[in-house]
């Protein structure tokens, strides 16, 4: 079994009671793992029981060498290598929680520049309001000058007023 540029081995355990094609063959497309185990990419017709029998039983050789090395057993269940054609879940897994931490991320970096926004245009309000405020306080200041310029020019024509009439 030759494994494709892209693809990655998993050697799995598979219990003695589920053992047959029919039910790893599901068990790997319900696990969404793009499986080819051994015979599996054969037709059907004449030889392929044959060979798919002559490439289970090289399969379990290599899982019997692996459970040999790995300290246990070597006849104790039924090992598959599965070559998978889809990364590793694991890895599919990690992207995809990092793509969505980075959406994450990206969102909540779009609501903090939103929210300085929001507070840069409350301070160029606040600002308006201000000039605004220093606005009407000169106009209200340029009125009371006017105002007290017309009252001392009022007392100054009244006085001058009294003043011709006691000179006439």
């Amino acid at each position: 079994m030759a494994a494709r540029a892209g693809a990655w081995v998993a050697l799995v355990r598979w219990p003695a009671r589920l053992a047959s094609r029919k039910n790893y063959t599901g068990y790997a497309k319900s696990h969404n793992l793009g499986v080819r185990t051994a015979g599996a990419q054969r037709g059907g017709g004449r030889g392929a029981a044959e060979e798919e029998a002559a490439e289970a039983e090289e399969t379990k050789e290599v899982a019997r060498g692996w459970r040999a090395a790995q300290g246990g057993s070597a006849d104790k269940g039924i090992y598959l290598i599965i070559i998978c054609t889809t990364t590793p879940p694991k890895r599919e897994e990690r992207e995809r929680e990092e793509k969505f931490n980075n959406r994450e991320r990206e969102r909540e970096r779009e609501r903090e520049r939103e929210r300085e926004r929001e507070r840069e245009r409350e301070r160029e309000r606040e600002r308006e309001r201000e000039r605004e405020e220093k606005l009407r306080e000169e106009r209200e200041n340029v009125r009371e000058e006017r105002g007290k310029g017309e009252r001392e020019r009022g007392k100054l024509r009244e006085e001058g007023e009294r003043e011709r009439e006691r000179e006439s």
